[in-house]
């Protein structure tokens, strides 16, 4: 498996994890809508918490032992989120842990995650993803098959289908939209041309020419004279012929 570290700095893809935190304060408290439900995955659109900022998200839990890995964006940071938790984790404030995330068989993005920011939630953490690469990461989101996320410790390593993640991702960017449209916007292609406008006129039917009565010469009171017609000339007469 090939990874590329955030040690990498020459590397575009070290720099998508950058920026790493724990899970905010008082997430827990803000009320989800649910957007869209659609194979593994759900889209929801996050109230404000308590000092916080309203979020829309995609995430996916395992039944078995309550494991969520969430994908999110908020009007803050408007930045592109991954967010891991798990109950039974007991994590410090002061831990160093390096995660890498890799889609089916492209290359893993790692990012080392914590080195002394205050644990909020000692049960999850997140890595933000840079406006850069974040439409390279979004393409294998919505068109992979699996995730799979390793962890430093002894947590064995997170995998989980992709199956309706592309279902889920047009609720989710309306919803992002609405909050962090800067977001919506660094996601969309740039283009080498401006979009033509339309003709601004109105086409006109064909209007034919309103047909004209047939009108005649006007009647006279007189009666016309007729053309006189050319007569024969006269022909000679012989002598003592009778006329």
């Amino acid at each position: 498996m090939s990874i590329k570290t955030i040690t990498h700095a020459r590397s575009v893809r070290t720099s998508l994890l950058a920026g790493c935190a724990l899970l905010a304060a008082g997430a827990a408290h803000a009320q989800s809508v649910v957007l869209a439900n659609s194979g593994y995955w759900s889209a929801a659109q996050l109230s404000a918490p308590p000092g916080g900022f309203p979020s829309c998200s995609v995430d996916t839990i395992s039944p078995a032992d309550g494991r969520m890995l969430g994908i999110s964006v908020n009007t803050g940071d408007q930045t592109l989120r991954l967010s891991f938790d798990k109950q039974s984790w007991q994590i410090p404030s002061s831990a160093y842990i390096t995660a890498t995330v890799q889609i089916d068989g492209y290359p893993a993005w790692s990012q080392p995650v914590g080195t002394g920011a205050v644990s909020y939630d000692s049960h999850g953490m997140s890595m933000s993803v840079q406006p850069a690469v974040s439409r390279e990461f979004v393409h294998e989101i919505t068109s992979g098959s699996t995730i799979t996320v390793r962890f430093t410790g002894n947590e064995p390593p997170w995998t989980f289908s992709l199956w309706g993640t592309t279902a889920v991702w047009g609720p989710f960017m309306q919803c992002a939209q609405n909050i962090a449209p800067q977001f919506v916007a660094a996601l969309t292609p740039t283009q080498p041309f401006v979009a033509p406008q339309p003709y601004a006129a109105a086409p006109q039917p064909y209007v034919p020419a309103a047909p004209q009565p047939y009108v005649s010469a006007a009647p006279q009171p007189y009666v016309p004279v007729p053309t006189p017609q050319p007569q024969p000339p006269m022909q000679p007469t012989s002598p003592g012929s009778t006329v």
